[in-house]
């Protein structure tokens, strides 16, 4: 084959893989951080104390750290 040669397949072959490999990074790296958004929690560790944490800790912008503490952060149950 010549690098004139344009394989539609593989190149549909390699899209599909990288994109599988960048959700399989990015859901492992949400459910990391939801359980360690919970655990923080229930050691009284406070919002910005969290979010400071997961930033550090999984490379992440304020803006996507506020968007896992909102999405995660547990409800209190009233007694």
């Amino acid at each position: 084959m010549s690098i004139f040669e344009y394989d539609e397949a593989q190149h549909l072959r390699n899209v599909y893989e990288d994109g599988y490999q960048e959700g399989f990074i990015q859901g492992y790296i949400e459910e990391i951080a939801k359980a360690t958004i919970k655990y923080k929690h229930d050691i009284n560790r406070s919002r910005q104390e969290i979010a400071e944490y997961i930033m550090k800790k999984f490379s992440l912008y304020p803006e996507q750290a506020k968007e896992y503490l909102e999405k995660y952060w547990p409800v209190e149950e009233e007694s």
